[in-house]
């Protein structure tokens, strides 16, 4: 990871609670990323489908569309096996 990067996630990372860096983390080690990668992937996703989802509803809520469903399946695309 850059230096910039990495003092990108740095300071991106102070938003985030403990949990949420070390899903993080473990999605990176999981999908072979880096942790910047995940967290632009993750922000790249939710501006896409922000419509899709009540942000003001519990953590586990969001409306439910086909298209949706199989976007979330998709998110991470081709993994390397």
């Amino acid at each position: 990871m850059t230096t910039t990067a990495t003092r990108t996630l740095v300071k991106t990372s102070h938003y985030m609670t403990p949990a949420s860096r070390e899903q993080v983390q473990h999605l990176a080690q999981t999908h072979a990323r880096s942790a910047g990668w995940i967290v632009r992937r993750c922000l790249e996703y939710g501006l896409a489908h922000a419509e899709d989802v009540d942000f003001h509803a519990g953590s586990g809520t969001a409306k439910t569309r086909e298209d949706f469903q199989k976007a979330i399946a998709d998110f991470f695309g081709e993994q390397p096996t």
